[in-house]
Order: structure tokens, then C-alpha cells, then sequence
């Protein structure tokens, strides 16, 4: 096979994932098919079986590389030079703006649609590229004495994951829900020092 048609067949494979990718984060996993896939693309269905088995394994690979995204994006951040704050501020921003796909729906969808063996891959890729980036971040702090010792790395990862999740817009604009949410510096804040006005326990 010559290195042009090999090039011509991943930069296939790439607009169809990228179009793919965009199609599930607008709909969901149930309501794109993959004549819609091979339509947005502009390729046959043959075509697009011939890259993509079926669709589980088109989203199973839309999701690994929202998540290889999203980690690339984390580990520059919580290595970045600064204060904690600021490095708490630029991932929340992240986790706010970083993806079109709002993880819960995600999380949905996986659990809903997919068999077992994918949901593992994709549960490890979650540990991998989203948790275990925010908890190296807080085991950072915590070797330099800016976190309180009984709060673990893991729930400090999760408490920002959450705090960050539930001002994620789950419908369009204008059709309720939590409204605009609060800047990356203000959810930083909450996250590390709390809603209380009491000064914090050891």
C-alpha cells in the first residue's frame, strides 16, 4: 500500500471521527446512526465499516480521545508554575470549557449502551486521564503542607470534578436549569476554601 493511500485513509478515518465526534456530543449515542455518520462525512457506509466495525466502537473511540484530550489538557495545567489556586483555577476552566460533551450525558450513555468490556476500557480511561491528573495535583499540595492531611487526593479530584459537573449545561440556552455558571476562580475558591465563614479545621 502506497504512503498516499494510507495517508488518504487516516485522514478518512480522522474527519470521520472528528464529525462523528461532534454528532454525539450535539445528540447522544442513541439518536445518531451511522448512515448519519457516513452522510456527515461524505463517505458510503462501506466505507465507513471498513474504518469503524460498528458504533459502539465509533463512540467507545470518540470518547478515548475526548478523554486523551482532556488529560493532555489537565497535566498541563496541574504542572504548570504557580500557586495552587491558580492551577485549581485553570483546571476548573478546563473541566468548564474543554469538551463539548457534557460527562454525565457521557457517562449515560456508556453505562446505557455499551457491554461491559468497553465500559471498563473507557471507566480506566476516565481514572487515567481525568481523576488521576486532579489527584497527582492535590497529592502535589499535600507534600507541601497546602492541604488539610485528612482530606484525601481523591476526594479533593472528585469535589472539583463535581463542583465543575453540576454548572454544565445539560440543555440549550434558555431552557432552564442552573444558568451561568460561576467563573473558574469562584468555583476554584469554593473547592479549596470552602462555603463557611468559619476559619478551617486542622
Amino acid at each position: 500500500m502506497s504512503l498516499a493511500v494510507t495517508a488518504a485513509g487516516e485522514a478518512t478515518r480522522d474527519r470521520i471521527l472528528r464529525l462523528a465526534d461532534a454528532l454525539f456530543a450535539e445528540h447522544g449515542y442513541a439518536r445518531v446512526s451511522m448512515r448519519l455518520v457516513a452522510t456527515a462525512a461524505g463517505v458510503t457506509k462501506p466505507a465507513l465499516y471498513y474504518h469503524f466495525r460498528n458504533k459502539d466502537a465509533l463512540f467507545e473511540e470518540c470518547v478515548l480521545s475526548t478523554q486523551q484530550r482532556m488529560g493532555a489538557m489537565l497535566r498541563e495545567a496541574t504542572a504548570s508554575v504557580g500557586s495552587l489556586e491558580d492551577r485549581v483555577t485553570a483546571v476548573a476552566q478546563i473541566l468548564l470549557t474543554g469538551t463539548p460533551h457534557h460527562p454525565v450525558l457521557i457517562q449515560n450513555d456508556i453505562a446505557e449502551h455499551l457491554p461491559a468490556e468497553v465500559r471498563e476500557r473507557l471507566d480506566r480511561g476516565f481514572q487515567e486521564n481525568v481523576i488521576a491528573p486532579l489527584a497527582g495535583l492535590f497529592a502535589d499540595a499535600g507534600t507541601r503542607g497546602e492541604m488539610r492531611p485528612q482530606v484525601s487526593d481523591e476526594v479533593a479530584a472528585t469535589s472539583i470534578l463535581g463542583v465543575c459537573m453540576a454548572f454544565l449545561p445539560v440543555a440549550p440556552p434558555g431552557a432552564g436549569g442552573v444558568g451561568e455558571p460561576p467563573s473558574a476562580a469562584k468555583i476554584a475558591d469554593v473547592v479549596l476554601h470552602g462555603v463557611s465563614g468559619r476559619p478551617p479545621g486542622p
